[in-house]
């Protein structure tokens, strides 16, 4: 504990909020480690969803030379849907 000067009782005093303050820091620390946890949780669920909704999402557009185009060719009505009938 730290040397006070001044009252007889101003010493004791102190060092009691001393104490007091030391374990309050403490506690502060250690939640804040919980917390920093927490978010590293939260980011790495995030970022699953993210790739779990990536995965189930409909067909994917893709950018060509242009205009947004569906990677899936639509067929048509009455097409059978054999692969001969898709023109390039």
């Amino acid at each position: 504990m730290t040397c006070w000067s001044g009252s007889p009782h101003g010493g004791a005093e102190l060092d009691a909020a001393e104490e007091r303050l030391a374990k309050e820091l403490e506690a502060v620390r250690a939640e804040g480690e919980e917390l920093g946890c927490a978010e590293r949780v939260l980011i790495r669920l995030n970022a699953q969803i993210e790739a779990e909704a990536d995965e189930t999402s409909g067909p994917a557009a893709g950018q060509v030379a242009g205009p947004a185009v569906l990677l899936v060719p639509h067929r048509e009505k009455g097409m059978d849907g054999t692969a001969g009938q898709f023109r390039r």
